[in-house]
């Protein structure tokens, strides 16, 4: 009986040490295992980053590979795109260009248009102000309202008229006298030139000279009283035929009016037929001819004749 108390006395400190002692183990197979699980743990996450870094790489290098085949797909698309944007450009700039000239072109015109109008407008204003002006000062201002509006404008705009008058009349003047002046200076000048010029050239003593018929004589000849004259006349005709056309000139006054077929113009050196009354020349011009070859020796030209027609000896 004592051995069994005994016994049943010592199994609870039995089975308590039996207890520690396997806490003791599974501490120190925990102590022991730790570095393992936690090795095993980083080596199990180590894999694992790697597969999901691969995993990324090979997703990268396929996004790259579509990005480099986008760019050549997207390359000929925005070369065409550019393309069109710079066509878009350029004509948007040349509308623009255009538009902005047609917008400075009109701008001008209205500029000028309105300046035209302005001004007409301002001179139309100012004209009627200075008529208004110039008939007030034309009426007599009261001294009294000398110095009141408008009539002040209307002394002092006739004192102005009256000194621009004046200035006007001295300036006149003072032209007419340079004027006069001058053409007496060149006058003066070309005549002496032309006397030293006759006096320098030489006297041709081969020329022959023609004396001049006076109004008797020339009308001796003409009726037939002085046969002696005429004769000389018509002598002195011939030779003048053969040498300047003033000379001829000279022998024309030997025909009659009565039996002179042509009848020239002393002024305008142009003849006429003795039957066109309507356009024959006055009495103190009068030169008579009895053919038309003997007008155009002395120099005349037939009336409606061009100027510089060649003579023809038309009897």
């Amino acid at each position: 009986m004592m051995r069994q108390r005994s016994d049943a006395r010592q199994t609870p400190t039995n089975k308590s040490n039996m207890g520690s002692s396997w806490f003791r183990v599974g501490v120190i197979s925990a102590t022991a295992l730790a570095p393992l699980i936690a090795r095993w743990n980083d080596l199990r996450t180590s894999n694992r980053a790697q597969t999901l870094r691969e995993i990324a790489a090979a997703r990268l290098s396929d996004a790259m590979d579509a990005r480099d085949q986008a760019a050549v797909r997207l390359a000929p698309v925005r070369a065409a795109a550019n393309a069109k944007l710079g066509d878009a450009l350029t004509v948007a700039n040349a509308k623009l260009g255009d538009a902005r000239e047609l917008a400075s072109a009109r701008i001008d015109d209205a500029r000028v248009l309105a300046n035209a109008k302005l001004d007409d407008a301002r001179e139309l204003a100012n004209a009627q102000l200075d008529n208004a002006i110039d008939r007030l000062a034309q009426v007599r201002t009261p001294e009294r309202l000398r110095n009141v509006l408008p009539f002040s404008l209307a002394v002092k705009r006739a004192q102005e008229l009256e000194r621009q008058r004046q200035r006007r009349r001295r300036t006149t003047t003072l032209w007419w006298l340079a004027g006069v002046g001058i053409g007496l200076a060149a006058a003066g000048t070309t005549a002496y030139v032309i006397a030293r010029r006759r006096m320098a050239s030489p006297i041709e003593d081969d020329e022959p000279m023609v004396e001049l018929p006076t109004e008797r004589n020339l009308a001796e000849a003409t009726v037939g009283t002085a046969p002696s004259m005429r004769t000389s006349y018509a002598a002195a005709a011939e030779r003048a035929e053969m040498s300047v056309p003033v000379q001829t000139f000279a022998s024309a006054g030997a025909v009659a009016p009565d039996q002179a077929r042509y009848i020239g113009n002393v002024r305008t050196m142009i003849f006429h037929d003795a039957a066109d009354s309507s356009r024959l020349p006055s009495e103190e011009n009068r030169i008579y001819f009895a053919s038309e070859a003997e007008a155009r020796q002395a120099g005349f030209r037939l009336a409606r004749e061009p100027e510089g027609t060649p003579e023809t000896d038309h009897q």
